[in-house]
């Protein structure tokens, strides 16, 4: 009774404490860590769409069908979860259709469509982009059927721990609870829970939640969990209350597709310590790893729903003053509640297990705990009680019970500390027959043989069905219909097909059976993506509906019916005649055609010209490019024919980048037809271009085949024309000089043939052409060189004559004589540009000229002139004799532009003979001019001879007048003072003699002046 009132006292005390406690939890402001991993609230409302153009708007609808009766059923939710956020819900309409849009970036969505009574069904989708890329919508379909749930419910919960410090008055603590629970009669369907620490103190709730994790409805997997730090409000409480926890975690988990729930929540570790002033430790509880679950499963493969609690705790320490009072290590407690719905189908299960459980320090037995175990005042440990409840038909099942219960401190008729230890109860219910339904897993594929078909062309869709059970499926019904752009040819396969409503109908179909239909379909639509959609029905629950449609996209690419037409604008063209080809491409659609060429190479024996548009004749092609439907392009190419005598056919072809779903029209020809051809030639020549008056011509003509082919039936015509006159013809074939024909016959490819004609020049002073032509009865596809013509220029004619006469043929030296020229044109044509050549020779020199036109004296030209036929021009040239003791010959020439016919009259000579002469000169001077009186001078005297002969008998004469004395002379001069006589005698051309007399002026004042004069005569040699 002593402990009894100490620990009562201690109580009261650790009362007040707590009562503090209280008062500081109510002051403070504690945040639970509640953190859902997985999901968010869901959304009620449906998004409003956006206008926005940067971010994807998708848009989905679909049918909602009951399955029992395969009609439209309203009023079901529609849900789009992305990530497990909802972001968009709509209802269907009566009929069960709905449409939703959205604003969202993704392209994946789950679908949801649940109704009250019904299955909740789940789809995954991808939305996508329609044919139309400018539209920038995301498209996706949707369709459900759903299957009345069976009306079910089942409940489990579970904790490890219930700490009771004067339970239901001062602290209770709940560590590890977990619950989950399932009506398919509610609206929420399922709910699961874990919680892993609650704490209520003087029956308020101080920490209730914790760690709460709860899932509703359909939220699925859920989580959290929190870690007190040192510091944290949270743990300074939990060490006012004698508190220091671990890691909390906890789970959930709830499904409406098929209601099923569960919940589970662990705490690394709890510690207890009741102390009295934080010194005296009263009682301590040390709690290992804590873990509980509970879980609500229905099958409907088997018809079972299965309800399962669970709690288990890795150790329990109970330490009192210091000493351990009570260990348990390895925990394990479970509630299991299963019905079928059958006659004895129904249990409720319950079981724990330890690894050991000492008190003590001593091992405790399973039938000490049966029989209880006491210390009085102390410790109370027993085992936990446990209830059960099965119906007969199997439809009810209820399990309830405690691992074990543990009183510390019996104080006041109960314990100070109480523990409930591995509480777990379980509850499931089912209708009679429990919850199997039919179901046949049925999955649909459809694969396509081509996936990227050419317009017009046929593919074929095998649809397999495979029916993966359990159980045999009934009323299976494909649908197919055939969307736009694809045409219905055939089917074959199992069950029947109808083309109008796209319905294959299969019937029934066992467990692990399968069916084929084939499809063939023509492609009519290009330039798109075709998605064919097959979607699988049956009168069986199917519980995986996403293999329940199978889709095959095909990817139609552009196609254009490409047509070329050729045609010549001539199919008989001449040799080296040009041709016109007009190729005209038209597209037949039904998409414009892109890389559009046409390949057109000139074949042998075409050169090509010219073209109107982007045509390469190296290679042949026509580049179009781009040509719309039902448009046309058009190109000329004009070519000249190279060859003859033979056909040409010229094919073009036309392709482009698209598909050309009409080959039969790519390609078109044109035949042209040739005939034979000679190029004749003729060439005329003539040995002289420029003949004279009455001279001979001798013309050569060679005719020329250039081919190709020989030539027949060859003629040429050359008739001579006036001014000449026919003298003589030699060469191929016949010549007619009367009609100027000659008559070659036939001439082979690359043959000459020659005719040599000799005519005279009958006229003067004009032009004569001489024309020749050619041809034969072949094509010639050269006209220019059929005529051929030679011209010969004939010159004025004048025969120019010149006649010279002197009056004076035998003159002096130094004597004039008077040359005569006549000249005279006899003509036939006025003559120009006359000239007379009459240089006078050494011996002559010009003195003066007069007559008809100009003399150049310097040149000795006379230029005359025009002279009329007839006419004569005179001219006299005066000239001195400057060549003593010579013979000299003026000779004159007549010259003028016009050619002289006769040449021998054209020069003309007069001969003057000249006499002999020497040019003797003297020359006096005085040293003094002005001498004074008796004062003596000196007179030199200088003979000289200029020529041009040596002179003779040379003297000089000195008359020396009166008033000078004669005083000397030189020495070996002969000279008489008396008669003033010099005598030199012989005195050479070119040379001089000195003679130096001394006079005396023998008067004065008086001016004198002396004479000298020289004489003598030419040496003749």
């Amino acid at each position: 009774m002593n402990i009894k009132r100490i620990i009562l006292v201690l109580v009261c005390i650790f009362t007040l404490i707590l009562c503090s406690t209280v008062s500081a939890a109510d002051t403070s402001n504690i945040t639970a860590n509640n953190t859902n991993s997985s999901f968010h609230s869901l959304q009620s409302s449906t998004s409003v769409k956006s206008t926005s153009s940067q971010i994807p708007d998708p848009i989905i609808s679909g049918v909602v069908k009951d399955n029992s009766t395969n009609k439209g059923l309203g009023n079901v939710t529609i849900k789009v979860i992305q990530n497990n956020t909802q972001v968009a819900q709509t209802t269907t309409r009566n009929d069960g259709t709905y449409s939703l849009n959205f604003i969202n970036s993704n392209t994946t969505y789950t679908i949801i469509a649940s109704k009250l009574g019904y299955m909740p069904i789940s789809k995954t989708m991808t939305v996508k982009r329609s044919s139309n890329l400018s539209d920038p919508n995301f498209y996706g379909i949707a369709d459900f059927k759903l299957y009345k749930l069976l009306k079910y419910s089942g409940n489990a919960s579970s904790y490890v721990l219930n700490i009771g410090a004067l339970p239901q008055i001062l602290l209770d603590i709940y560590a590890g609870k977990s619950s989950a629970g399932v009506n398919s009669s509610s609206t929420t369907y399922s709910t699961g829970g874990g919680s892993s620490l609650e704490i209520k103190l003087l029956t308020a709730s101080l920490l209730s939640g914790l760690l709460d994790v709860y899932s509703t409805g359909n939220e699925g997997y859920k989580s959290g969990g929190l870690l007190p730090t040192t510091n944290s409000t949270l743990n300074k409480i939990l060490n006012n209350l004698g508190l220091n926890i671990g890691l909390l975690s906890a789970e959930s988990n709830s499904s409406a597709n098929t209601p099923s729930a569960s919940g589970t929540s662990t705490l690394a570790s709890i510690d207890l310590d009741i102390t009295l002033l934080k010194a005296l430790h009263i009682l301590s509880l040390n709690v290992g790893a804590v873990g509980s679950s509970s879980s609500v499963i229905p099958n409907f493969n088997t018809g079972v729903l299965v309800s399962t609690s669970k709690a288990g705790v890795a150790n329990i320490t109970v330490t009192l003053l210091g000493d351990k009072l009570l260990e348990i290590k390895a925990l394990q407690t479970s509630a299991t509640a299963l019905v079928n719905g059958k006659p004895g189908g129904a249990s409720a299960t319950f079981n724990w297990q330890v690894a050991s459980i000492k008190l003590l320090g001593a091992t405790v037995t399973l039938d000490q705990l049966k029989a209880g175990i006491e210390i009085p005042g102390i410790l109370t440990l027993s085992l936990g009680g446990q209830k059960t409840n099965t119906s007969a038909d199997g439809t009810y099942a209820k399990v309830s019970g405690d691992a074990l219960r543990l009183q510390v401190l019996d104080i006041l008729g109960g314990g100070l500390v109480n523990l409930i230890i591995g509480h777990v109860e379980a509850e499931a219910q089912v209708p009679v027959g429990g919850l199997h339904v039919n179901t046949s897993d049925l999955e649909v594929t459809k694969t396509v043989n081509n996936t990227h078909p050419n317009y017009l062309q046929n593919i074929t869709y095998t649809l397999k069905v495979h029916n993966n059970g359990p159980d045999a499926a009934a009323g299976v019904i494909v649908t197919d219909k055939l969307p736009s752009g694809l045409k219905f040819i055939s089917a074959n396969g199992n069950g029947t097909y109808n083309i109008t409503t796209g319905i294959w109908t299969i019937g029934t179909l066992t467990n692990g059976a399968e069916a084929t239909l084939n499809i063939i379909a023509q492609v009519i639509a290009s330039n798109t993506k075709i998605t064919n959609i097959a979607d699988i029905t049956g009168t069986n629950y199917d519980p995986d509906p996403n293999n329940d449609q199978s889709n095959s996209t095909i990817t139609v690419g552009t196609a254009s019916d490409l047509k070329i037409t050729k045609t010549a604008n001539n199919t008989n063209p001449k040799y080296l005649e040009n041709v016109t080809f007009t190729l005209i491409v038209h597209n037949y659609g039904p998409d414009a055609a892109t890389g559009v060429k046409v390949t057109d190479k000139l074949p042998a024996g075409l050169k090509f010209i010219s073209s109107n548009g982007n045509y390469d004749s190296a290679t042949g092609i026509w580049t179009i490019g781009t040509l719309t439907n039902g448009a046309e392009a058009t190109l000329s190419i004009i070519a000249q024919v190279i060859v003859s005598n033979t056909k040409i056919t010229n094919i073009a072809e036309v392709k482009g980048d698209n598909y050309d779903q009409n080959s039969t029209n790519n390609q078109s020809n044109t035949t042209i037809t040739v005939g034979a051809a000679s190029d004749l030639k003729i060439i005329k020549t003539v040995n002289n271009a420029c003949p004279n008056y009455l001279q001979n011509v001798t013309y050569t003509l060679t005719a020329h085949n250039n081919g190709p082919n020989t030539a027949t039936g060859v003629k040429v015509t050359d008739k001579l024309p006036a001014g000449l006159k026919f003298i003589s013809a030699s060469g191929n074939g016949t010549y007619n000089s009367t009609t100027g024909t000659w008559t070659i016959g036939n001439l082979a490819n690359g043959k000459d043939a020659i005719l040599k004609i000799i005519a005279q020049v009958i006229t003067s002073n004009a032009k004569i052409t001489n024309i020749a032509s050619i041809n034969g009865t072949n094509y010639d596809q050269n006209s220019t060189n059929n005529r051929n013509n030679s011209t010969i220029t004939v010159n004025l004619a004048s025969d120019l004559g010149i006649t010279k006469t002197v009056n004076n043929a035998n003159p002096k030296y130094l004597q004039k004589v008077t040359f005569t020229l006549t000249a005279h044109n006899y003509g036939p044509d006025n003559a120009t540009g006359i000239k007379v050549t009459d240089k006078l020779p050494a011996g002559l020199k010009f003195i003066s000229a007069s007559g008809n036109g100009t003399y150049n004296s310097t040149t000795g030209t006379w230029t005359i002139g025009n002279l009329a036929n007839g006419a004569t021009a005179v001219l006299n040239i005066v000239a001195q004799a400057t060549a003593p003791n010579t013979k000299v010959t003026n000779t004159a020439t007549i010259t003028g532009n016009n050619y002289d016919q006769k040449s021998s009259n054209n020069n003309a000579a007069a001969i003057v003979k000249i006499g002999p002469a020497a040019d003797l000169a003297v020359k006096i001077s005085v040293n003094n001019a002005h001498p004074k009186y008796k004062q003596k001078v000196t007179f030199t005297i200088t003979a000289y001879n200029y020529g041009p002969m040596n002179a003779k008998n040379v003297t000089v004469t000195l008359k020396m007048p009166k008033g000078f004395k004669y005083i000397s002379k030189d020495k070996n001069i002969q000279y008489n003072s008396k008669t003033g006589v010099w005598t030199i005698g012989n005195l050479k051309n070119g040379s001089k003699v000195v003679m130096h007399i001394v006079e005396q002026a023998m008067v004065s004042n008086v001016k004198l002046t002396t004479v000298a004069s020289i004489k003598g005569n030419a040496i003749i040699t």
